[in-house]
């Protein structure tokens, strides 16, 4: 069964100037190495691999953008979202775990601006 996990982390973007990264994340473990999994990552392996992993990838594509291109709708946006959402599907596969598809959200914001509807 997958789980919903939220992943809220700001970051140094390429002209120094932070952005924060809202990640919303389906996953579940695959059933053959579930043992192994609670090893790793512990019961709530979810939270601890986007501790983990999310933050890594998350803080080097943010370094190769610069913020006003990852706050703004373009195809710098695009880009970055799918080069998080790539790397993660990746690392979640080494991990053996499993990011359901179509369910995953990622959204750049100016932690300066008000804005608590996320």
């Amino acid at each position: 069964m997958p789980v919903r996990k939220r992943f809220i982390k700001e970051f140094t973007s390429a002209d120094g100037k932070q952005v924060e990264v809202r990640l919303v994340v389906s996953m579940e473990a695959k059933m053959h190495y579930l043992p192994e999994t609670y090893v790793k990552f512990g019961k709530d392996f979810s939270r601890a691999f986007l501790e983990r992993e999310a933050s890594l990838d998350c803080e080097e594509v943010c370094k190769r953008y610069k913020a006003a291109d990852l706050i703004n709708d373009g195809p710098s946006y695009e880009q970055a979202c799918t080069e998080i959402a790539l790397r993660l599907d990746d690392a979640a596969a080494f991990q053996k775990l499993k990011i359901v598809r179509g369910e995953t959200s990622i959204v750049f914001v100016d932690p300066s601006a008000d804005e608590d509807d996320f």
